[in-house]
């Protein structure tokens, strides 16, 4: 319990809020995975919108805690956030995601923006570099053992039922030819082990943290 007590001490305000906004998705991810009901499948769609912005977005906060620390940098990051919050509200159903999502994007880039000066560049051009192999890694990995991942909830059967590629196709005056969108049950184990091993990272942030001050005392 007092090295748990530790680890907190050590986790920021941004960090602590990146880290719930993981355990939130990690949970209704699974729940959609595991009990999906019919009036789920924009919430479903939604996820899987989410979870497709996150490739593009991976490198946001790598310019703002590059670029100098000016008003330039704050207008940059807000219009960025205002573009993204017009892309994503043209492609998702409802307020809910769009908030929850809208808001972890922001902290991040606020993030990046208040801790300009204590980023090391060349360790945040590497992190960036990590997330983009962790990214495309999973993606490969989910992609290559798909025949093996349980379809749980989100049945053939199901999907049939409840109209699910009309509802997010046709409806939408979309044609997705994506895995992740004709295969949900795919996108959600995606997406738990995605931010799973983002939620591992910012803890193990933390524990670096620890033991950089222990060498220094």
């Amino acid at each position: 319990m007092p090295k748990l007590i530790t680890i907190i001490k050590h986790f920021s305000i941004f960090s602590f809020i990146g880290l719930g906004f993981y355990v939130f998705l990690i949970g209704k991810i699974l729940s959609l995975w595991l009990h999906p009901q019919a009036d789920d499948i924009d919430m479903i769609y939604n996820i899987i919108v989410v979870l497709m912005f996150e490739f593009f977005l991976i490198n946001t906060g790598l310019f703002i805690s590059l670029a100098d620390r000016s008003w330039f940098d704050w207008l940059f990051g807000l219009g960025f956030f205002g573009l993204f919050a017009a892309m994503f509200n043209s492609l998702v159903t409802g307020n809910f995601i769009l908030i929850i999502y809208g808001t972890m994007v922001l902290n991040r880039i606020l993030y990046k923006i208040h801790n300009r000066e204590k980023i090391d560049k060349k360790r945040e051009m590497n992190n960036v570099l990590l997330n983009f192999k962790i990214y495309l890694g999973l993606v490969f990995v989910v992609a290559c053992g798909s025949y093996f991942i349980p379809h749980f909830g989100l049945t053939k059967e199901f999907l049939e039922t409840v109209r699910y590629e009309v509802a997010v196709n046709y409806d939408r005056g979309i044609d997705w030819s994506f895995e992740f969108v004709d295969m949900p049950h795919i996108a959600m184990c995606f997406g738990i082990v995605y931010y799973f091993t983002l939620s591992f990272m910012e803890i193990k942030s933390a524990i670096r943290k620890i033991k950089a001050e222990q060498l220094i005392s």
